[in-house]
């Protein structure tokens, strides 16, 4: 019995630990003191997971590490999901074990299951990936641990003009405290960008190479040209636009209230349905949703057939990509990776 009571008296006082794991793709290191000139004790290679000892125990709008963590800056993110320009690379030293030795780690290239907790969110398959560059708070924008993904970037050259180039990525944890601790916005968040001063308008994994080229004529949505798509008061559909990229969209009744039908056309004249995607947000709620845009549209896969990225506005949206190269025969293009999204406010 008094073993009993020691082992948990001693239990007690043990300091909390925290699985982590490190997306910094070149390694994090293990510094035997809390600063980037400590001495490297180890090196944990990107998905190594590592235990946190350091805690926050402030409640929301002030931040209390126990034990003291020291704050750093080490460079800068790329464009997030809170700001339009690159910000500090801020974080904090915390004290970690792994691999038995016991040290500190910079922050900002760890992400606990707080940050991946939407791994759950179902993929298409497991041959291809559809990201975009910046935060991950409200969508599943996650790192793939698997080494085997090759990454490629859709670039915009001109208006109308785009290149595929393969592109590694880069991922980091923005810490939204400020110096005293307050919460400007989010509290962290994983962002995605890639080597380079220029991001891609969409992010590709495949687990075979694509072949990169440049000069690919077609469309990306940037956020300006909208109304291209849809007209009028009503959201008319835009039926010339829509057609030069092989597209029919139309308003229906379903379910007592408008939606949007689409259909891919192909140059011999087969027609295929683009129907509404099923989304599981929790197991107990599952809809679909119908795509609401065209965020891209040009020749990814090199068949000489358009491919699309479709997106849905909603509570929970999505990007979904569709390559012509996987469609059996008779089709246009098949879905073959989605990004989900949904509101944080």
């Amino acid at each position: 019995m008094k073993y009993t009571i020691l082992l948990l008296f001693l239990s007690h006082l043990a300091p909390a630990q925290q699985t982590n794991i490190v997306i910094s793709n070149n390694g994090l290191k293990l510094r035997e003191s809390p600063c980037q000139s400590g001495r490297v004790l180890a090196v944990a290679p990107f998905g190594a997971k590592v235990q946190v000892m350091t805690h926050d125990t402030g409640k929301y709008g002030s931040r209390k590490y126990e034990p003291l963590a020291k704050r750093d800056t080490i460079g800068t993110v790329a464009v997030t999901s809170h700001s339009n320009k690159p910000m500090p690379h801020v974080g904090y030293w915390w004290q970690v074990q792994y691999q038995g030795k016991s040290g500190y780690m910079f922050s900002g290239f760890l992400a606990d299951s707080a940050l991946l907790f939407h791994r759950y969110m179902p993929e298409i398959n497991d041959n291809f990936r559809l990201r975009m560059p910046g935060g991950n708070a409200g969508g599943t924008n996650n790192p793939e641990f698997d080494s085997d993904w090759l990454w490629y970037g859709v670039f915009q050259q001109a208006p109308g003009e785009f290149s595929l180039k393969q592109v590694k990525l880069r991922y980091a944890v923005a810490d939204y405290a400020d110096g005293n601790g307050v919460y400007d916005f989010l509290d962290r968040e994983i962002v995605l960008f890639t080597d380079g001063p220029m991001q891609p308008a969409v992010l590709i994994g495949s687990k075979k190479p694509m072949k990169e080229r440049s000069s690919m004529q077609g469309f990306w949505e940037d956020g300006k040209v909208l109304d291209r798509q849809f007209t009028g008061l009503d959201a008319t559909p835009n039926t010339a636009f829509f057609n030069k990229y092989q597209l029919e969209v139309n308003k229906v009744q379903a379910d007592n209230q408008e939606t949007l039908e689409w259909s891919m056309l192909s140059p011999n004249g087969t027609k295929q349905a683009v129907p509404p995607l099923k989304i599981s947000e929790y197991s107990d709620r599952d809809f679909k949703l119908p795509p609401s845009y065209l965020l891209l549209a040009c020749d990814l896969d090199g068949d000489g057939k358009l491919d699309y990225v479709f997106g849905a506005y909603g509570e929970m949206g999505y990007n979904a990509l569709y390559l012509s190269s996987q469609v059996g025969k008779g089709g246009v293009a098949k879905p073959v990776a989605v990004l989900y999204d949904w509101y944080t406010c």
